[in-house]
């Protein structure tokens, strides 16, 4: 069992990556609660609610932009 773990501890800080949530939430917000979400219900509770979670936040985000109409912002290229 220690030896387990030993392994489990060593391997655990690669995978954790915290420049790469802080690209996600400058990205798209949604998709930042939906690894949050994840992250905080495999954390606290079960693998099946983190994922859980997860998938219904990222259902809803289909489902808003979905219903959002699409909006384009045409403009020039700088230097063109």
């Amino acid at each position: 069992m220690a030896i387990l773990a030993a392994i489990i501890l060593s391997a655990l800080p690669g995978l954790i990556d915290v420049n790469e949530v802080r690209y996600i939430w400058k990205v798209d917000t949604l998709d930042f609660l939906a690894c949050i979400g994840a992250f905080v219900g495999v954390l606290f509770a079960y693998v099946e609610i983190g994922l859980l979670v997860a998938v219904k936040i990222s259902f809803a985000k289909i489902l808003i932009q979905s219903i959002r109409p699409g909006v384009e912002i045409l403009g020039r290229v700088p230097r063109t």
